[in-house]
């Protein structure tokens, strides 16, 4: 009878060590601070983040817009227009896993704007600035005039939203993608009833298949109008992955890409409220629904290479969150109203914040108006102390269990 007890009771301590150990929490992650406002840094925002784990932030710095990389811990100013006088202002930025960083910055002669990529300890490389052409291209067509959107692979090419125009038919919009060979227009978007789009997203993709990705007004025939979508291009062919007319959604508002071709977006549906969806080939799967949760709308969508997103959200009770997961389990980050490095947050930015080691990487500005860029980190799955108490207690009657049995045994 004493042997089976004390087999439950050691059954019993596995089990509990094991629902401990690999248990997890809603809440179980870990923040770094990477930056705070003080007497150098009067602003943070706009952070992004690699697979390394590096976080790229723009700062103000001595009131003066610049970029910051945080790589193992420590802060670098790569460009600022304290220093460098070549820029006036910096628009957008993006980082790959080798530390490279891609801007777009307006140059001292306005309205000239350069996309120039750079890095710790590296000089800068100026790619295309306005008044070039693209490749290709030349009089009676018109020079690329600005651009936004900047985003970076890990083969250092570049997709940017642009704009331009072509044999005197005024200024259009494009997607173009920069490489070794020059700035190539990828897509393009205006009046002329050839172009295959009458609109363009912002902010194009590029992952390191090559793949670009971007929203779209769909031209139909030679109508001005027709639907929405999110096309991919490989820089010559388009595909448009999914459009408004044949699906349940009725407009696109943000998307993301990884590295296999596995899109997320979100979507207003047609029966009202919005969907964050997750498609892969042909299959679309809803992550989450704001007709059958509390998100009311979602933003700043980012899919890793394991299919696992993060996202930020305006929930039905008015606070605003980061999430992070997939269909079988979303994990709240952090949200308004939550005590951060000791004070209440009153607002959230996440952008292009999240790796494939699920690391997030956010701005969070607080009720005293100060703000931080912080990087959270999944918790390892550690038992809790109770839990290592009873195991201290098991494995010591285990000791004494064995100890009595050998006495018994030599007495024999």
């Amino acid at each position: 009878m004493r042997k089976i007890i004390f087999l439950i009771f050691i059954i019993f301590n596995i089990i509990c060590f094991c629902n401990s150990a690999f248990a997890s929490s809603d809440s179980a992650y870990n923040f770094e601070r990477i930056a705070e406002t003080n007497s150098d840094f009067t602003s943070l925002s706009s952070p992004t983040l690699n697979n390394r784990g590096d976080v790229l932030f723009t700062a103000g710095l001595r009131l003066r817009p610049s970029l910051v990389l945080n790589s193992q811990g420590k802060n670098t100013v790569i460009a600022s227009l304290n220093d460098n006088p070549n820029f006036r202002n910096i628009t957008s930025s993006s980082i790959n896993d080798n530390g490279l960083v891609a801007f777009s910055a307006f140059g001292i002669s306005a309205p000239q704007q350069h996309i120039v990529t750079t890095g710790i300890n590296a000089d800068f490389t100026f790619h295309v600035s306005s008044g070039d052409f693209p490749n290709g291209r030349a009089i009676p067509d018109l020079p690329f005039s600005s651009f936004n959107g900047v985003n970076i692979n890990n083969s250092g090419e570049i997709a940017a939203k642009s704009t331009t125009g072509r044999g005197g038919f005024g200024f259009s919009n494009a997607i173009a993608k920069i490489d070794e060979t020059g700035a190539n227009i990828v897509a393009e978007a205006g009046n002329r009833s050839d172009f295959p789009f009458f609109g363009l997203g912002n902010s194009p993709r590029i992952n390191d298949k090559g793949t670009i990705a971007f929203l779209a007004g769909v031209r139909e025939g030679a109508a001005s109008t027709g639907t929405t979508g999110i096309v991919f291009s490989d820089g010559v062919n388009f595909d448009t992955v999914i459009r408004s007319e044949t699906s349940d959604f009725r407009r696109f508002t943000n998307f993301d890409i990884n590295n296999n071709d596995v899109l997320t977006f979100s979507a207003r549906l047609d029966g009202g409220g919005e969907a964050l969806v997750l498609k892969e080939n042909a299959s679309l799967t809803f992550i989450a629904n704001s007709n059958v949760t509390n998100f009311n709308t979602f933003s700043s969508l980012e899919v890793n290479d394991s299919s696992e997103v993060a996202f930020q959200a305006e929930n039905d009770d008015g606070s605003s969150g980061i999430y992070a997961g997939n269909i079988d389990r979303l994990m709240k980050v952090i949200s308004t109203n939550d005590i951060l490095n000791g004070k209440s947050i009153s607002s959230l930015s996440f952008l292009d914040g999240f790796n494939n080691q699920g690391d997030i990487a956010f701005q969070a500005t607080f009720t005293d108006r100060t703000q931080g860029i912080f990087k959270a980190s999944l918790l390892s799955a550690v038992p809790e102390p109770a839990t290592w108490l009873m195991m201290v207690f098991g494995f010591a009657g285990i000791g004494m269990a064995l100890k009595r049995r050998r006495r018994i045994i030599a007495d024999i």
